[in-house]
């Protein structure tokens, strides 16, 4: 059974708000339990007023929360509180601790790590070369500001819910850990980590990274080995320069071993909930998350579409002292050197970090690039290999080693083997072009491109907007001329007739989250983003039927080539012309040779297995067809041809010859929003 989970950033103690945004949430979603990342009271003083009404019972948590110390102390009166209870604060707002895992009563396992990472502090304790050093990792108080030590993170690693990693290099020391990797521990993993400090290495094969228009944050050297034996679902964090706000879901990754089939981790950089306003011309950032978990279990959900390899299972140095690409320790910026992406430094400029070993002569130091040894390595490895592959490499096609893929006798040039196409880019010397990354996205939110004001209702998995160029026709783009006898405005003679909907009502359905198609979205998350689909459309239905028309809803599933973001199309078509809708389309298919599966609930199953087929589908009141999509050459516009077909507007086949300027488009949004409003699930 899966758990619908809200996910919010620091209150900073604007409780009040905090809770009323809880309440309004869970009245439309029902979740089961929420957690919140970094201080939820803010500095000592902030809002007394509100503190002692929580405390008191007067100010009511709606739903099971769980909070964490970030990077302030709890209010001395909280500290009690927690101290007499034991966690709970009041009737449903539990503190999970500054460094602690905890088994929620619905199963589901939460780790928390609070405080701020200090590499001079975490070292003098590491080392333990003075008295206050020791003094400071014996005695943490859990309730307060402490940064992290080695002993402070001992608690998680000693869990039984934390993989074992006998082999693995340590950034941790001290004997509290040392007993703590000892210990039998059954391997499960967490679900949810909350993170005060970002962990390192999270820019490392993110496409979306370069995007992003705030800092990060410094990353916990320390917290590496962390994700690492914990193998999160989900990481909330926090970071950043003071005053920094952001928002960034990072793309999931996956984790190899056993106990990981199907274990994927994402990472989100929350906003603030509380706190000072945005700065002059900048907006609030995003505060929820929300999302489903389900118990990992066979049939483990699929790979998602924009995955990532995993910046936290990068190769170690064969002296075991650093991991491969480890950023540099220190600086103003852990994750990228120095003060973001503008000023990320190259590798090959100055020293390399202590913790970096160079893989030709297994010495620090120096860079690979200028290494002593290099020209001598080079040499040897041209006599013992010559121009051929690695003595591990075995050729994908004949199963063989000795030769490149390229090279293969068994290789023909019409060739259609995977193999062979799955290194086309080695074959052809083309490179495979990247998946279409969120910063690419037309329809991700996060790409400033969006055309923010087609956007006509948002909820916490799904938007809705209307289309540049929609297909029916709409008042805003329809020229009215001067009746010459009246005086008064009329449409000349031969135009089209504006739709009977306003604002046109032909819409788009898009998740926040970027996934190819729609049913390629994971398991874990296809529950919420479903569920809100189903919710808009039959809002949308009810809209349509006061002005006497009902939806079809269609959608083009590519898996292949880039990828783009999944979307269902809305089209409002008129009663009458409601029995013609099956009819026409497979007309129209048959001319195109499109054929659609006989029985389409069969053919959609085929697809959920893996969500890897292109199709394409569309819905209308009395059925639905489906038509699996095999190799090059399907119309991408197919399903507007055929309603334009329908709605006899052939002319308006082509969306861009329907272009309107932003007034019209704005003026089309709002009457649309008028018409809907009443309707609107989260309105």
């Amino acid at each position: 059974m899966s758990n619908k989970i809200l996910a919010l950033g620091p209150a900073l103690g604007s409780l009040r708000a905090f809770i009323e945004k809880q309440r309004a949430l869970q009245s439309k979603h029902h979740f089961n339990l929420c957690v919140c990342v970094g201080d939820f009271f803010g500095p000592e003083g902030e809002n007394p007023d509100e503190v002692d009404d929580l405390l008191r019972g007067s100010l009511n948590v709606p739903l099971t929360t769980y909070i964490m110390l970030g990077s302030h102390a709890l209010p001395e009166k909280v500290q009690a509180k927690i101290i007499e209870t034991g966690g709970e604060i009041c009737t449903n707002l539990f503190f999970v601790g500054q460094s602690n895992v905890l088994n929620t009563s619905e199963g589901i396992k939460i780790g928390a790590i609070g405080g701020n990472y200090d590499p001079v502090l975490w070292d003098a304790a590491t080392n333990s070369s003075s008295e206050a050093a020791e003094s400071e990792a014996a005695e943490p108080t859990p309730t307060s500001t402490v940064n992290l030590t080695p002993s402070l993170l001992a608690p998680v690693l000693a869990s039984p819910h934390i993989f074992p990693e006998a082999n693995a290099p340590s950034a941790l020391t001290g004997s509290n850990l040392t007993l703590a990797s000892q210990k039998a521990i059954v391997p499960t993993g967490l679900d949810i980590l909350l993170l005060q400090t970002p962990p390192p290495s999270l820019s490392l094969l993110s496409p979306s990274f370069n995007g992003l228009e705030f800092n990060v944050g410094q990353g916990a050297t320390p917290l590496v080995e962390i994700i690492r034996r914990a193998k999160p679902r989900y990481v909330f964090f926090m970071g950043g320069r003071d005053g920094e706000d952001g928002f960034w879901e990072r793309e999931p990754f996956g984790w190899d071993g056993a106990g990981s089939e199907g274990r994927y981790t994402r990472c989100i950089r929350m906003g603030r909930f509380g706190g000072p306003p945005p700065l002059d011309g900048q907006k609030k950032a995003r505060s929820f998350y929300a999302f489903s978990l389900a118990p990992l279990a066979p049939p483990f959900p699929v790979k998602p579409a924009n995955a990532t390899p995993n910046p936290f299972a990068l190769p170690p140095s064969s002296t075991g002292r650093g991991t491969k690409r480890e950023a540099p320790e220190g600086g103003e910026n852990f994750i990228w050197g120095q003060s973001g992406p503008g000023g990320k430094k190259a590798r090959g400029e100055g020293p390399p970090p202590p913790s970096y070993t160079c893989r030709i002569c297994n010495e620090p130091g120096h860079w690979i690039q200028a290494c002593p040894r290099k020209d001598a390595h080079n040499a040897e490895k041209q006599v013992t290999q010559g121009d051929g592959p690695p003595a591990n490499y075995v050729c994908r096609i004949c199963k063989l080693p000795g030769h490149y893929i390229r090279d293969c006798p068994q290789k023909t040039n019409n060739s259609d083997s995977s193999a062979d196409r799955q290194n086309s880019g080695a074959v052809t010397g083309i490179p495979k072009r990247p998946e279409l990354s969120p910063a690419e996205c037309w329809f991700c939110l996060s790409n400033p491109k969006v055309t923010k004001h087609l956007i006509v209702s948002i909820g916490t998995e799904t938007y809705v907007t209307l289309p540049k160029g929609q297909l029916p026709p709409t008042a805003s783009a329809t020229k009215m001329v001067q009746n010459k006898v009246t005086g008064l405005p009329e449409m000349p003679a031969g135009s089209e007739q504006p739709g009977l909907v306003p604002g046109g009502g032909h819409v788009l359905i898009i998740p926040i989250s970027h996934y190819p198609t729609v049913l390629s979205i994971p398991k874990e998350d296809a529950v919420g983003i479903e569920s809100e689909i189903e919710k808009t459309k039959a809002a949308l239905a009810k809209c349509y039927k006061v002005y006497n028309s009902v939806p079809v809803v269609f959608e083009v599933g590519r898996s292949g080539g880039r990828g783009g973001h999944a979307h269902l199309q809305i089209v409002p078509v008129p009663l009458t012309a409601v029995s013609q809708i099956e009819s026409v389309f497979r007309e129209e298919g048959a001319k195109l040779g499109i054929n659609f599966e006989s029985d389409a609930d069969v053919a959609l199953n085929s697809i959920g297995t893996g969500g890897r087929d292109s199709y394409f589908r569309v819905d209308f009141p009395n059925g639905k067809l489906i038509h699996l999509i095999r190799g090059t050459g399907f119309n991408l516009q197919f399903g507007r041809t055929v309603l334009a077909k329908l709605l006899e507007i052939p002319h308006r086949v082509d969306w861009k010859a329907c272009a309107q300027t932003d007034a019209e488009e704005k003026a089309d949004a709002v009457a649309f929003k008028k018409a809907y409003a009443q309707f609107d699930p989260f309105k």
